[in-house]
Formats: structure tokens, sequence, C-alpha cells
């Protein structure tokens, strides 16, 4: 499999769907047990190449690469570390979910089947800094227990068995958030009983 290719796919797929904007956004892939490919810092994930890509371990050394990777791989390898089960991570800055992170609103799912089902509670984490140890320490409370969660003022992060799946978790994500705003501007939404 070429990694590295999918990485550049799913940063096109996202900076076309306005999912990120400018340099913004990281996305990264497991590919053993102490490595892993991330995106670099400040390049557009919509023009990457994948000589771009960078391989580092988990705790954070370049290993391949003539680039420096994300300021943000501690979200990264934050979640690789807890879950051994998860080989990809996508953090985006989508605008109706970062409307959501900036308000403090949890993505509950409550009002349509294919949300719940498909993405489960997107709880918001704690404010931190961008970068920072403090960011990647606010998501282990939900990272064992969710597919992903907002970001206080910031954004989202969704995981998943491979990088189409988290990619979709974000697409998912953002489309459900539009969709409730639009239903709560035209009325009162129905809430969909427990499945």
């Amino acid at each position: 499999m070429n990694y590295a290719a999918d990485i550049c796919e799913i940063g096109r797929r996202m900076y076309q769907r306005e999912l990120v904007a400018s340099n913004d956004g990281n996305i990264s892939i497991r590919i053993d047990k102490n490595k892993v490919l991330i995106t670099p810092t400040l390049t557009s994930k919509g023009f990457m190449k994948e000589e771009d890509i960078i391989m580092i371990d988990l705790d954070g050394n370049v290993i391949k690469g003539s680039k420096k990777p994300s300021s943000e791989y501690l979200l990264h390898t934050t979640v690789y570390k807890m879950r051994d089960d998860v080989n990809a991570v996508v953090h985006a800055h989508p605008v109706t979910v970062s409307a959501f992170a900036i308000t403090g609103r949890a993505v509950d799912m409550s009002y349509m089947p294919e949300a719940f089902m498909s993405l489960g509670l997107f709880p918001v984490a704690k404010y931190a800094r961008p970068g920072t140890e403090a960011l990647a320490k606010s998501i282990e409370p939900f990272v064992k227990i969710c597919n992903g969660c907002l970001l206080a003022n910031h954004g989202a992060v969704s995981w998943a068995k491979d990088v189409y799946s988290a990619y979709y978790l974000m697409e998912q994500l953002e489309f459900y958030c539009k969709t409730s705003i639009l239903a709560e501007r035209i009325g009162t939404p129905n809430i969909i009983p427990v499945i």
C-alpha cells in the first residue's frame, strides 16, 4: 500500500470540501507498532506531494523526510498509544464543527439515526493551545470511548482503523452539524429514541 499517497488524497479531499483552509489540519497513518506517517507543518493539505510526508516514531522523532512534522503530532501519537486498533488520525477545522467547538457544544447525534449509528458521541475536549502537550492530554478522556472529539475553540479530531474511515467520520460530522443548525433554524428538531 502507498500510505503517503493515501494521506495526500485525503488532504486534497479535506481541502476541496473546506474541512481545512490554508495550512490547517493534519493527517497521520500508523504503519507499524512504532512508526507513523504524518503531514508536514505549514503545508496546505490540498497541495501535498508524497515526498512531503514525514515518518516519525511515537515519541515524535523524525525517521524519514526532509520537512518538519506537524506541530500537533502529539495529538496523533496520544491516540496511537492508547488504541491498538486505530491506525489513522485526522484533525481538521470544518466551519460548522468549529462553530460547535467554539461555543462548547458537544455533538450528540440525537437528530438523525445515520449520525447516531456512524459517529456516536463527539464530546468537547477542554481548551489547550495547538501543538502543546496540554492539547494531547485534553483528548485522553475520550480516546478509548469515542471515535473522535471536538477541540474547544479549535476544530475536531477523528480516529479510525484506516485513513479513509477517519476522514469519513470528519466529513459526516460536518454534514451532521450543518443539518442540525439548519433544522434548529427551521423549528424544534425531533429527537430520535436511543437505538
